[in-house]
């Protein structure tokens, strides 16, 4: 829609000086009003306010630029992100900023949680925010209580026999610290292979297995007091995550049972994730039950993308090569229904599933307004299965250009410069509204109409919306008066006979019942 503000900081572009970086604001005591705009000398430029659809709020300058800054006011009228927009001739260049109604709490029983990727280093983005300490601070309050990262053997152990579990402030793995003052959890992958056993390929021989097993152990005992959870490998069913060598469910397990080993010999209590596939892989995950490896894992980890809207049939399937196709014609619930009879099958139903990346891969078909409504209603729908007790966005933090072809590269919650879209004020309502409450029932309200209520500390709290198009929802209800809390955390009066709900899910307080 408009350069980002990447390219508003190039010579003689429109720049603005906006009141804080990173762009966050929280709260009506913290709203931001005034900001600094300049432009080239001489140039016709209209500067106007648009909201997180791309409308048009209000216009704010318009005249013939003279090269000096001016004071622009970018009071925003409600919660939201926004985008400060100067248009010059053909070319529009925007800022983008949040004002949020008020930061997330994290709490240890949270499903909520989001890719990070500090082993990048600063490929990863971080660096932008302030590292670990700068970029978890942002997470939490976005209201993930929870988020995953690797920890890489090759990394950990540089000579033979001599582990050295990175955790300090020099290199780019240090989250310990900061997630342990934040009272964030982190979901650790011991994951890739290492030069010093089988070449590098995933450990497949007697000697590369004991050596992974010692460095699980290792990460443990270092870790240990601020991890939240081991997730064994990443994507082992493809040949990208199972590198050299073809997917084995075999090897696998093998490779499970030695990190689950490791880990348990360091701490007794630690949660061992997984299976940790590219889609939902039943093909793959049947063959490693049959291997026994349900005993090598306190919970099970599943990558579920949706192509299309989480309630419909996936146009197209997932996964890239090798095992990592979902069923045809599934959904995002469908998926997980079948994951969960699998596991019966193989009386593996102790197994939790925990999914550990999702998200709606747009690649340009849809609005950031949408992608973020989709992700909403994918964790929603998620939350409503009693055996999905976590579910990780992928990802935090985008890693190129809005326009980069690299599907992936662009899922964040905010941008590659630390800028915040719409998913991440969205993730902040939903986190903040569902706090310290669980899934109790999903009230009948018609084809294509969603309606579930959640229960806990504070009372219930109802999450509603529409699969598809505008609809009107009629409901019966004691009480007086109901808040409508929208997808940027905006409230206001509500009638619950003529409820007017659209693909963007809205919360309902109440303090009672309601009845369809």
């Amino acid at each position: 829609m408009w350069k980002g503000l990447f390219a508003i900081l190039l010579y003689a572009q429109p720049h603005f000086d906006l009141p804080r970086k990173p762009m966050y604001f929280w709260g009506k005591d913290d709203a931001p009003h005034k900001a600094a705009f300049s432009a080239a000398s001489g140039a016709a430029c209209e500067v106007e306010l648009l909201d997180y659809k791309g409308r048009r709020v209000r216009g704010i300058w318009k005249g013939i630029t003279d090269g000096k800054p001016r004071e622009i006011d970018i009071t925003p009228p409600a919660y939201g992100v926004f985008y400060v927009v100067a248009s010059l001739g053909k070319e529009r260049y925007g800022a983008p900023y949040a004002w949020l109604a008020a930061p997330a709490q994290p709490w240890p029983e949270s499903p909520f949680g989001v890719q990070m990727h500090f082993a990048m280093g600063a490929m990863g983005r971080h660096q932008v925010l302030g590292g670990a300490a700068g970029a978890l601070k942002l997470v939490r309050n976005m209201g993930a209580s929870w988020f995953r990262d690797d920890l890489a053997w090759s990394q950990s152990e540089l000579k033979k026999g001599s582990l050295a579990v990175p955790a300090d402030a020099a290199n780019p793995y240090y989250f310990a610290g900061p997630a342990g003052k934040l009272q964030l959890h982190p979901l650790v992958i011991l994951n890739g292979g290492n030069v010093l056993y089988d070449g590098g390929q995933p450990p497949h021989s007697g000697e590369a297995l004991q050596a992974y097993r010692n460095f699980a152990a290792a990460a443990a005992r270092k870790l240990g007091p601020v991890a939240g959870g081991w997730e064994i490998w990443n994507e082992p069913n493809i040949a990208p995550g199972w590198p050299g060598r073809t997917p084995d469910p075999k090897e696998y397990t093998a490779l499970l049972k030695a990190g689950w080993e490791g880990v348990k010999s360091a701490d007794a209590n630690a949660e061992v994730v997984g299976a940790s596939t590219s889609a939902v892989d039943l093909k793959f995950i049947d063959q490693i039950l049959r291997l026994g490896a349900a005993k090598y894992m306190d919970a099970i980890s599943v990558h579920e993308y949706q192509r299309s809207p989480p309630e419909f049939p996936n146009e197209q399937p997932n996964g890239v090569e090798g095992m990592g196709l979902p069923d045809a014609g599934e959904t995002f619930v469908g998926q997980l229904k079948n994951l969960e009879a699998l596991l019966q099958r193989h009386d593996a139903g102790r197994l939790k599933v925990w999914i550990t990346e999702t998200g709606f891969v747009s690649q340009g078909r849809c609005t950031e307004a949408q992608i973020a409504a989709c992700n909403v209603r994918a964790c929603l729908l998620a939350l409503a299965l009693p055996f999905v007790e976590r579910i990780f966005k992928y990802n935090f933090q985008d890693r190129g250009a809005p326009d980069s072809d690299h599907w992936d590269y662009v899922m964040g919650a905010v941008r590659a410069d630390g800028s915040p879209k719409p998913s991440y004020v969205a993730f902040n309502t939903m986190a903040r509204l569902l706090y310290k409450k669980h899934f109790l029932r999903a009230l009948p309200v018609g084809e294509g109409l969603y309606l579930y209520e959640f229960g806990g500390e504070g009372g219930p709290v109802f999450a509603a919306w529409s699969a598809a198009g505008k609809k009107t929802l009629a409901l019966q209800t004691g009480p007086a008066r109901i808040t409508r809390v929208d997808l940027m955390g905006n409230e206001s009066a509500a009638d619950a006979r003529n409820l007017e709900l659209s693909e963007e899910p809205v919360f309902l307080q109440c303090g009672g019942e309601l009845i369809p």
